[in-house]
């Protein structure tokens, strides 16, 4: 181990008064190690151990630093810290107050982060590792007495995992099972969907917030290769820095619809909506009526005579009824779990997701669900159809 880092360690310790645990699920047990680096356990596993939060691994961000690759800076009093890979050049950056991260110079992203166990910052270890170019391997063991193990490695380990765990667990050698999220609470991830046959007609909905991210041209190649089509809601700000996706989503098949980040009134809604019609007909020749409140109809302070004002100038709102969880940290499995139970909650599923790797990732997930079931249909959010909102709250 680095003797700078276990340095920085004490200090970091010395500087935290008390651990703020918030919504975390402990997923091993102390008889066993739950963290590695390379082909050595890490020295703080029995105080600052594997965390999974939501169905995301998260570790302290100090394991990095047992990398010989890996340049570790934290300055505990003003909450920052910097994990960098000499080798790559590739870096993360954060301010953990803000939740805030600057990756390899390029994209500021909100990062989930934790202050666990005496202060230790602790981080999405999946995540981090494909940022880094650094390999993360999880090991479920079949033994309950030992529970769950994740090893990050920088290419200079010389063990598999199950060979690390074989000297605490005896059956740690056994193939792994198919999942790799540890078994949780229903407060922390849903619970499977269930495999019995649906008799129920549902009806689902994609919808897109947030265009700014560069997988948006992914995005609509994964909807095209599954023939799939969605709507995009644009704000004057997206549609000022990124026209050229507006025209993308319409060319596509897509629905350009508008919504803005707030709202004073509905006579201002009016004349926001009615200004970006103009900006959308300059960049695609075409307008659009399906507008959406900012945070939706029933959070939106709007009275119902000022959502009826708004119907009556002849826009169609459209709320979501369930928001992915695709922050970037979540697990994809998680997430795809989280979503098919919501799916099965209602006959009828407007699905609010946002244009990042995660959800390229989902799409194709969540059409072979859909697919799998004859009494299951994707449609399009059109002018013409009956809306799903929410009754605002006078």
């Amino acid at each position: 181990m680095k003797k700078s880092h276990r340095a920085l360690v004490a200090l970091s310790l010395a500087l935290s008064l008390c651990a703020g645990i918030l919504f975390s699920t402990r997923v091993t047990a102390a008889a066993a190690p739950s963290l590695f680096h390379n082909d050595e356990r890490w020295y703080r596993d029995s105080t600052a151990c594997l965390e999974a939060v939501n169905g995301v691994f998260y570790v302290p961000v100090d394991l990095f630093g047992m990398l010989e690759p890996i340049e570790l800076s934290v300055d505990s009093r003003r909450g920052e810290f910097m994990v960098y890979n000499r080798t790559t050049g590739q870096y993360i950056s954060a301010l953990f107050d803000e939740k805030i991260a600057t990756v390899n110079g390029k994209e500021e992203i909100y990062l989930n982060l934790y202050k666990l166990h005496g202060g230790y910052y602790y981080v999405p270890a999946e995540y981090f590792c494909e940022v880094l170019s650094l390999t993360f391997d999880v090991k479920v063991s079949s033994s309950t007495a030992y529970g769950v193990s994740v090893r990050i490695a920088d290419g200079s380990e010389t063990k598999t995992l199950p060979e690390l765990l074989s000297a605490y667990d005896p059956v740690a050698t056994e193939p792994p099972p198919t999942s790799f999220l540890p078994p949780v609470t229903a407060d922390t991830a849903p619970p499977p969907v269930s495999s019995n046959k649906d008799t129920l007609q549902r009806t689902y909905y994609f919808t897109f917030n947030t265009v700014s991210a560069d997988t948006y041209p992914d995005l609509l190649r994964v909807l095209r290769e599954n023939d799939a089509y969605a709507a995009f809601f644009f704000t004057a700000e997206e549609l000022s820095r990124y026209p050229e996706r507006a025209v993308s989503a319409v060319v596509g098949g897509h629905l350009a619809a508008l919504t803005c980040e707030s709202a004073k009134s509905a006579d201002d809604f009016l004349a926001q909506m009615d200004r970006l019609n103009e900006h959308l007909y300059s960049i695609t020749k075409m307008t659009t009526r399906i507008v959406q409140l900012p945070g939706g109809t029933a959070r939106s302070g709007f009275s119902e005579e000022d959502v009826k004002k708004i119907t009556d100038a002849g826009y169609v709102l459209w709320d979501w009824t369930y928001d992915v969880p695709d922050s970037v940290g979540y697990h994809i499995t998680y997430v795809e779990a989280a979503c098919k139970k919501a799916m099965l909650e209602s006959e009828i599923g407007v699905l609010r997701m946002s244009c990042n790797k995660t959800v390229t990732a989902l799409i194709p997930r969540l059409i072979r669900f859909i697919d799998s079931d004859p009494l299951y249909t994707l449609k399009q959010i059109r002018p013409s159809g009956e809306e799903i909102r929410f009754a605002a709250k006078s």
